[in-house]
């Protein structure tokens, strides 16, 4: 299990969680990505990508998803 903390909700940004990508307001703050409560109830620390994989992954899927087939 992962530590994760929530930002504030006067920031309008909800980001993609490095796991499963759903949207979350909730942060694992040692290696700044968006993490969800329920994936980080299974999470290690070793699991979690650093932001600049974690980045790169998901501008990976936004043209995956953006592009047409």
């Amino acid at each position: 299990m992962i530590d994760v903390e929530h930002e504030p909700s006067d920031d309008p940004a909800v980001e993609r969680c490095c796991f499963c990508r759903k949207g979350t307001r909730y942060w694992y703050k040692p290696r700044d990505v968006a993490c969800c409560q329920k994936c980080a109830k299974k999470a290690e620390p070793e699991d979690v990508p650093d932001k600049k994989t974690w980045c790169r992954r998901e501008k990976i899927a936004f043209r995956a998803f953006t592009d047409p087939v």
